[in-house]
This record gives C-alpha cells, sequence and structure tokens, in this order.
C-alpha cells in the first residue's frame, strides 16, 4: 500500500471550500473514448478554484496482462520488445500526456494510481509510471493509497484521510460498489474512499456522529464519503462492437465525480475551524 501526505495551500480570497475531482478510466486511444466529456471535466477544472485531483488509472487502452503476458513470451529475449516500448512511450508522450498535462498544470495532483490497461515494459515499469515521470507527479502504485491531506487556510491547517484504489470486479448490480467499499470503511480510518474501475459515478454519505474534545462536548457529525470516480469511456458506441456488449454488462454513468470539501467556523469568535465532507 502506498502510504503519504501532501500540503495544499488554498487559493487567496478563497478559503471556505476546497474541491476533489477525481479521474480515470479514460482508455485514451479507444474508440470509446469521450473527448468532449475529457474536455468538459478540464474545462470545469480550470474554471474551479482549490482544486484537488488524483488519477484512478485506465489512461490509455492498452493489453490487458493476460494478452501481456503471450505478447511477451512470444517475442522472448528479443529486441522487439524494447521496439514495443518505444512505439508505446510515444503515444503516452503525443496523446495521453497532452490530455493530462492541463489537470496537473490547474490543480494539486496527489498522484496517478495503476490500473488494468497499464502496459509492463521490458525493464519492469509501467506506462503510469512513465506517465508521472512525465508529468511530475507521484505514483501511487496498482493496489491501495491511503494519504493524508493538509488544507492550509492562511495560518490554520487542517487535514483530512484519502483512501484511493483503483478496485477490480465490475459487481452485476448498481450496489455492488457501494457495498464494496463501505465494507472497506470499518477497516480503514479514512474520511473518503475512492474506487475507479467499474466505470460507475456516485457519491454515497455515510454519517458518523462524535463529540468534540471541548468542555462541555458538543456533538459533531463527522461525513465519511464513498465514491465511484466514474469514466471517460462509454462501452456502447454506435458503429463499434466492444467487450462491454459481449459481455452484456450493465450500462454506467460516464462523467465523473466532484467532492466538495468544506471548511466550517464555530465558536464566538469564529475562533474554530473544522472540515466537513460533502454538502
Amino acid at each position: 500500500m502506498y502510504c503519504n501526505e501532501i500540503l495544499v495551500k488554498a487559493a487567496k480570497g478563497s478559503n471556505l471550500r476546497f474541491n476533489l475531482m477525481p479521474f480515470g478510466d479514460l482508455q485514451a486511444g479507444s474508440s470509446v473514448f469521450l473527448k468532449d466529456k475529457w474536455h468538459e471535466y478540464v474545462q470545469e477544472v480550470k474554471d474551479t478554484r482549490n482544486v484537488i485531483t488524483i488519477g484512478m488509472g485506465d489512461y490509455t487502452d492498452n493489453f490487458r496482462p493476460t494478452i501481456q503476458g503471450r505478447l511477451y513470451a512470444a517475442l522472448g529475449r528479443d529486441d522487439s520488445s524494447k521496439t514495443i516500448d518505444q512505439m508505446h512511450q510515444k503515444q503516452i508522450r503525443e496523446d495521453v500526456y497532452p490530455l493530462l498535462k492541463p489537470v496537473i498544470a490547474n490543480s494539486v495532483c496527489l498522484g496517478l494510481l495503476g490500473g488494468h490497461h497499464d502496459l509492463t515494459y521490458s525493464d519492469g515499469s509501467t506506462s503510469t509510471q512513465y506517465l508521472c515521470r512525465l508529468l511530475g507527479i507521484p505514483y501511487l502504485g496498482d493496489g491501495e493509497a491511503m494519504l493524508r491531506v493538509h488544507l492550509k487556510i492562511r495560518t490554520v491547517i487542517l487535514s483530512f484521510t484519502l483512501y484511493a484504489t483503483h478496485g477490480q470486479g465490475n459487481g452485476s448490480t448498481v450496489g455492488a460498489p457501494i457495498a464494496k467499499l463501505q465494507r472497506m470503511l470499518a477497516h480503514m480510518d479514512v474520511d473518503i474512499a475512492l474506487r475507479g474501475h467499474s466505470c460507475d459515478r456516485f457519491i454515497f454519505q455515510e454519517p458518523q456522529y462524535y463529540l468534540t474534545k471541548s468542555h462541555p462536548p458538543r456533538l459533531r457529525c463527522r461525513n465519511r464519503l464513498i465514491a465511484n470516480t466514474g469514466s471517460f469511456s462509454d462501452g456502447r458506441t454506435e458503429g463499434e462492437t466492444t467487450y462491454v456488449e459481449k459481455a452484456n454488462l450493465n450500462p454506467k454513468a460516464v462523467g465523473y465525480v466532484q467532492i466538495h470539501i468544506n471548511v466550517k467556523r464555530e465558536g464566538p469568535n469564529n475562533n474554530t475551524a473544522y472540515l466537513q465532507m460533502g454538502d
């Protein structure tokens, strides 16, 4: 599991809300990539203040691990494998890097998770690692990541914790991804849990009540959020036959989610600040 922390500074004159806008499952380079929806996301990142982003995996449409294994077994030690690496990295530089660059430039990006569509190069590194090097951001691994995010508002620092995973398995019902993430909350002391892969898009709020440490204590509600982060690819496209059709998978709500992280103040002089996840 990847673990880290990062400091995010509030924009001048805008210190009451931060906006978490995960992205992933683009499958850029395929016929199902929704370029218009991606441009809509990029524009919203540019137009929104205090944006925090994180990549949830599957930025390209490449060979799945089972196919990669057969491919490299056939190539053996031949130099063709290095040629494939070079061709693929050229495609990353020319087609994928330009898509992500404006997002990184207009947000604080926590890093990129790997996914199922990564290509593993002959040196053992992956296409997501290569993309992270180009963008100058952390690689979060291809499993789970737990991050502590410190928000600096003038001289005050407030923090929240985040769990993120690309995920495995789609589930046959709408509630399956929710149930999977909700079970994870019992084992992960985090404020927000994110999952990609299934291409579904939703935010589910789980209230948790507790008492403050003040005297006398006050009742406060901590909202723990579960989110499936959507996608920028549509498995059913006119004129194309996809694996989504062949497997008769349920249609999913494409697009992206935006999670508001609100700075709340209380006390006689508004001198006590805390974070509230969601609205």
